[in-house]
């Protein structure tokens, strides 16, 4: 089994190798060092004006960060749908690889937990005076042996021998719990709880040491996690073969009424796609954020241009899904009709998109009247641009590769 896995890792290293030039080009990188040292440089003005905040406030959004961020990971067991079958028969030998997988899925949460520390580190030593080098070395171990913890505890979830919802909702509060001990003057009890809850979690393995591996949970999680790295990937290249699940909203259907009957082909793609629709909310709910905290009015527009063509990028793959659809062709419409609904279609939503920046913008600063008209006429011009001449080039090369 553990031969199994470091194939398939080296085999998945090479498949998302291919997507890394894309994601990491020169316009991105150049974007993200000017936004590192933009943040950077309102972190250190702002720090002293941080630190007059409450210290209980502090302490909360702090166990609040470190929360989401020991749930960002997950764990990684390569496993495959024709696993379910081939597998079968060492299926009680699969758990000598999690071993090798527990190690390999702990390597970026360190990397992420030093970061994080080492940010927060001047914010923690105004709470507490005592937060030294070692207090960071203790709360980057302790965080490591959390993110473990957790790991155990998903590993127990699909061996079935965590089937309580109660059990679930525990472990979260004693997690909260858990890491509320970093603010305590005594850095070792941090380190001393977090050691005693993997024992315990441990010891709790021997207790049901006959639990048989309930594979199609192992493969579906694992389904999941491959699925939300293949995200961040399409938003900057077009994925083959990328699975989307649909679900309808019934409470989303009255946005039919906008649109004609043909748009309304694009709208519940968008509506009914987890995909889609989740990128629009959450690419605005970022826009929120920059326009809230990003006093620099210039560099927030340009992050804001910015999110705008990921959006509208990202979209533009909703025509391909559309059309490859076979009943489609029963429609007797030629295709650049097809894609002037979808032109029409995509300029709608850039346009309300716009529309709800600007209307954040003006309740948040509405001085800078200026600048809103600057984004307005620039997110059009950018709209038009992606819809009008950008998409029937992409749609001319998709077609001359098809050929």
């Amino acid at each position: 089994m553990k031969s199994i896995f470091k194939n398939r890792q080296r085999t998945n290293f090479k498949k998302n190798s291919k997507y890394l030039p894309y994601v990491f080009n020169d316009h991105f990188i150049l974007i993200v060092i000017i936004l590192i040292g933009y943040l950077a440089y309102l972190y250190a003005n702002n720090l002293k004006i941080i630190l007059q905040i409450k210290p209980f406030i502090l302490q909360v959004l702090i166990i609040f960060l470190l929360f989401f961020e020991l749930h960002s990971f997950k764990f990684v067991t390569y496993l495959e749908k024709p696993d379910q079958n081939f597998l079968l028969p060492i299926i009680n030998h699969i758990n000598d690889s999690f071993v090798f997988a527990t190690v390999y899925s702990l390597i970026l949460p360190v990397f992420t937990f030093t970061f994080t520390a080492i940010i927060l580190t001047p914010i923690l030593h105004g709470i507490n005076s005592s937060f030294n080098f070692l207090s960071i070395l203790i709360l980057i171990f302790g965080l490591t042996i959390l993110q473990w913890a957790i790991f155990i505890c998903f590993q127990q979830k699909i061996y079935g021998k965590i089937k309580d919802k109660g059990f679930l909702i525990c472990k979260e509060i004693i997690l909260v719990c858990t890491l509320a001990l970093i603010f305590l003057p005594c850095d070792w009890l941090f380190l001393l709880i977090t050691l005693t809850e993997v024992i315990l979690l441990k010891c709790y393995d021997h207790l049901k040491p006959n639990s048989i591996l309930q594979i199609n949970i192992a493969i579906s999680e694992e389904e999941k996690r491959q699925s939300r790295i293949l995200r961040l990937f399409s938003l900057f290249i077009d994925l083959p073969n990328k699975q989307i699940p649909v679900k309808r909203r019934k409470y989303l259907d009255f946005f039919k009424k906008f649109n004609s009957n043909l748009q309304n082909l694009f709208l519940l793609t968008f509506l009914r796609s987890g995909n889609y629709l989740g990128l629009f909310l959450r690419i605005l709910i970022i826009n929120y954020i920059v326009n809230f905290f990003v006093k620099d009015f210039i560099v927030a527009i340009v992050i804001n241009f910015t999110l705008l063509y990921l959006l509208l990028f990202q979209l533009i793959p909703i025509y391909q899904q559309t059309i490859d659809n076979i009943y489609i062709n029963i429609f007797p419409i030629a295709k650049l009709k097809w894609q002037r609904f979808f032109r029409n279609w995509l300029n709608k939503v850039g346009y309300i998109y716009i529309l709800l920046n600007v209307i954040i913008m003006i309740l948040v600063s509405p001085e800078h009247y200026l600048i809103y008209l600057t984004y307005l006429i620039g997110g059009l011009i950018l709209i038009n641009l992606m819809t009008k001449i950008y998409f029937p080039l992409r749609e001319k090369k998709v077609r001359s590769n098809a050929n």
